[in-house]
């Protein structure tokens, strides 16, 4: 397998190096050098190219014995727009054992899902876009029997890989065992509590006791990162100390938090939506006691929008993380990075926009290729032509946020090219 898959885009190209799974934006030159070694024989590159630069090639494994160590993709794109999505989310099935106050997909019920082939048939497309990164959730993808396979599927296909769950229903050890032979970049369980209280009160049954069972099963077996994903909301945002103690307990590896979003059963239970400065305290509180007492122990990351951050407490700033695919236009990544997919095949621009921002019905998988929808989806042609605001597009941090989250906007302005309220510029001070 190669290391590099190179995809050809709008400022150049853009390279996935599968060893240091990161990615690499190159321009037009470079893409086009790599574009015309691909048709040299291997015995004709040196003299072709000359040796300071097959020196270089070779060093950073582009070519391995002078052949070419990457996969190049031409499928051919507009202007200012990414060629392909730079990743998938996808809700492989809308059951769920659970229905959380803060769901943001439980509207979405689903009573025709893809069939496993159709499924399949999406990861081959994803693999010739250059699409290679996936992230599952649901619903609970684990109530169904075939998302193990699924799974396997996307490894297969060297597509990494996050999964999504509550972890209620990883309580067999046959099943544990098997995924301890997936390569996954992390499995995320949601906790969103310090105690069952808190727990149950957003989640509607007591799980903390039985997730702590789990997660030692897979400790046993999975080497994988094993993350808790921990959505804020009025109930927990004051409770820092008892999540991050509990999370060390546990033996979680990582610790992921994200407020909640307006959006879903959030709109029908609006008491678990909390504001900017709810959220800001915990993001102090917990980057002062993780500093103190667990940063051996896991990793933190917050995050405000589409970006993950780094809050330096002592300074009171943010560095923000994941600024990595380029693109124009005002609005976050929405139908410009990222592309959803329900469990019926439909193309959402963002699993938290209302309905009639998110989809169309002409716009799924079953009667339309991934790259047709990308190009010409109705919904997505329609975020990339928002006008934004005077405000945002004269800030000096537009190219971090782009105007921040267009559900927050919508929710309380009404107006999706209005500023986030949760701006991050009037919030913190930024270190580019």
């Amino acid at each position: 397998m190669e290391r590099y898959v190179v995809r050809h885009e709008f400022f150049g190209g853009l390279v996935y190096d599968r060893q240091e799974d990161t990615n690499i934006l190159i321009d037009e030159e470079f893409y086009s050098a790599l574009a015309y070694l691909k048709n040299i024989p291997d015995t004709k590159i040196l003299q072709t190219i000359g040796e300071e630069d097959a020196s270089f090639l070779e060093d950073e494994e582009f070519l391995v014995n002078y052949h070419p160590n990457y996969r190049l993709i031409d499928s051919g794109f507009t202007n200012d727009t990414l060629s392909a999505p730079g990743r998938v989310h996808f809700y492989y099935t809308s059951s769920c054992n659970l229905n959380c106050a803060h769901c943001f997909s439980k509207s979405d019920s689903s009573s025709s899902e893809m069939t496993f082939e159709e499924k399949i048939h999406m990861l081959d497309q994803m693999y010739e876009l250059g699409i290679n990164e996936i992230l599952i959730g649901g619903g609970e993808p684990f109530t169904k029997s075939t998302f193990p396979d699924f799974v396997e599927a996307c490894l297969e296909r060297n597509i990494v890989t996050k999964v999504f769950t509550n972890g209620l229903l990883l309580t067999d050890e046959k099943l544990v065992q098997r995924m301890a032979k997936w390569n996954l970049k992390y499995l995320s369980i949601s906790i969103d509590g310090s105690d069952e209280s808190e727990y149950e009160r957003v989640r509607g049954v007591k799980g903390l006791s039985l997730i702590k069972d789990n997660l030692k099963l897979l400790k046993q077996y999975c080497r994988f990162t094993i993350a808790a994903s921990i959505t804020i909301n009025p109930y927990n945002f004051q409770t820092a100390e008892k999540l991050l103690a509990l999370i060390n307990e546990f033996g979680f590896d990582r610790l992921k938090v994200r407020p909640v979003k307006p959006a879903g059963n959030v709109i029908k239970n609006r008491d678990v939506f909390l504001t900017a400065e709810q959220y800001i305290f915990f993001i102090k509180e917990a980057q002062n006691i993780w500093n103190k007492k667990y940063k051996d122990k896991f990793t933190l990351d917050f995050s405000w929008g589409d970006t993950r951050l780094v809050y330096n407490s002592d300074d009171n700033i943010i560095v923000p993380l994941d600024i990595v695919y380029p693109y124009e236009g005002y609005g976050c990544f929405a139908g410009k990075v990222n592309i959803v997919f329900d469990a019926e095949g439909n193309a959402l621009t963002c699993g938290f926009l209302p309905d009639e921002l998110k989809k169309s019905e002409n716009d799924n998988l079953r009667n339309k290729s991934i790259k047709n929808i990308w190009e010409n989806g109705i919904k997505f042609l329609s975020l990339r032509k928002l006008e934004g605001n005077a405000a945002c597009l004269n800030c000096n941090y537009y190219n971090v946020c782009r105007g921040g989250c267009m559900a927050r906007n919508l929710f309380f302005g009404k107006d999706i090219n209005y500023p986030d309220p949760w701006c991050i510029k009037k919030h913190f001070p930024i270190v580019l």
